[in-house]
């Protein structure tokens, strides 16, 4: 799905004690704030990262989108915890097409969990790394692993609350993304 610069999103934050909410919209090559609220949620309901109980997560949601009067669907999520795994590794030197079809099995040596219950994305941060003489010429990868089941508990929570998501990102890049607008 392709949304314009000018389509309003509501960002989602399903934080361990509260749901954060802000609503953004271009205005002319910058952004304004139009609605900003907190929900807090009761104790419990987020554990180490997991939602445990989605319908008083769902219903946090849905009063504060009503209390805030937001206006979109559009809606952007992001994650966090254990379940998300962000490392730097090198690997032999080697094409984008090489690289796209053998980091699953790459991924495998870092990631902790079950490589086939991972969402997995990379970033070429070096495509040179210096090697000594008798070694083979690597490459330096930014490596992204989350559980699925984190990403999939965030999109259900927004779909259920009527939003429909558009982005789901690690937080530590939907910050940096936020702040480069």
């Amino acid at each position: 799905m392709f949304l314009s610069e000018k389509t309003p999103l509501v960002a989602v934050d399903i934080g361990s004690h509260s749901i954060k909410l802000a609503q953004l919209i271009g205005a002319k090559n910058r952004f304004e704030l139009k609605n900003f609220g907190i929900m807090p949620l009761k104790e419990g309901c987020i554990v180490d990262g997991m939602i445990r109980r989605p319908d008083e997560v769902i219903e946090a949601v849905t009063t504060l989108l009503k209390a805030e009067k937001v206006s979109t669907k559009y809606s952007v999520a992001s994650v966090a915890g254990e379940a998300v795994i962000i490392k730097k590794i090198q690997v032999p030197a080697m094409s984008e097409e090489e690289l796209a079809e053998s980091i699953h099995w790459e991924a495998e040596q870092y990631i902790p969990f079950d490589i086939d219950d991972v969402s997995l994305d990379y970033q070429v941060l070096n495509p040179r790394v210096k090697a000594d003489e008798d070694e083979e010429e690597k490459m330096e990868i930014l490596l992204v692993a989350v559980q699925n089941e984190i990403i999939d508990s965030r999109r259900d929570i927004l779909l259920d609350a009527g939003l429909r998501p558009v982005i789901i990102d690690l937080d530590v890049f939907a910050l940096v993304n936020a702040l480069s607008l």
